[in-house]
């Protein structure tokens, strides 16, 4: 008996493992291979696939890549990614204080988080007295 239906398609596991290391989307995929985002569902929901496997694989590569250059540019002094990072890996986080009744004194934490930072472009030191 003859077989039935479209021929099955063979995906070179290079071009797999390149769209993975890019993340791309199904859309993208079924683009490159000619194909329905349906086929490229099908072959990811295989989870026991060489599809599957080759481009989750890369896709962890790209991920890692992405970590290790975070990691360096924080360690080289940003201060912007090693708080980032502190807050992801270390579970810091920002401190808010309420003043009272009032709630929040957003004047003074703003001050404290820019003295802390050094990032005051004033030379003269500050005070919390309002002038009239």
């Amino acid at each position: 008996m003859a077989k039935v239906g479209r021929p099955k398609i063979e995906f070179d596991i290079k071009h797999v493992q390149l769209l993975g290391r890019f993340r791309a989307t199904y859309e993208t995929m079924a683009d490159w291979f000619q194909c329905s985002v349906d086929t490229i569902r099908r072959q990811m929901q295989d989870t026991d696939s060489e599809f599957c496997k080759a481009y989750k694989k890369a896709s962890t590569h790209l991920k890692m890549a992405i970590s290790e250059a975070q990691v360096k540019l924080a360690l080289s002094g940003n201060c912007t990614m090693l708080i980032f990072l502190g807050k992801q890996y270390l579970g810091q986080a920002d401190k808010v204080e309420n003043v009272g009744e009032k709630g929040i004194d957003w004047e003074n934490i703003t001050f404290r988080a820019a003295e802390a930072a050094d990032l005051s472009t004033d030379t003269a030191p500050r005070t919390n007295s309002t002038e009239g």
